[in-house]
């Protein structure tokens, strides 16, 4: 079997198939961020940004502030006013705290 792969406008992989025949589709928002993944063994997963920059208008600052996926694995970003990373947290109960010199506190709960 052959690999195929289709692009969108922008040039993003948006289906791929493996001479395999695994097989994966992508979604992409307009700032070309992926928003959606899913496969031909059922696996998906999910992201969401938001705005790094509250004042800026151009959106491809955006950072991940939210990842989910079909296993039921889920992990939630914070970020400073500047939009540094601050805070990680996932439903494991892993989380990562940053202070000002971006040091890593890792803490399990």
């Amino acid at each position: 079997m052959e690999e195929i792969s289709k692009h969108d406008k922008q040039g993003n992989t948006i289906y791929y198939r493996y001479a395999n025949g695994y097989t994966s589709w992508c979604k992409y928002d307009k700032h070309n961020r992926i928003t959606h993944h899913r496969d031909s063994d059922g696996y998906e997963e999910w992201y969401k940004y938001d705005k790094n920059d509250k004042n800026d208008k151009n959106d491809k600052n955006d950072r991940l502030t939210h990842y989910r996926d079909s296993d039921g694995f889920e992990e939630w970003v914070e970020y400073d006013e500047h939009g540094g990373l601050l805070h990680v947290r996932d439903c494991t109960g892993h989380e990562e705290w940053y202070d000002e010199n971006k040091k890593k506190h890792t803490r399990l709960v």
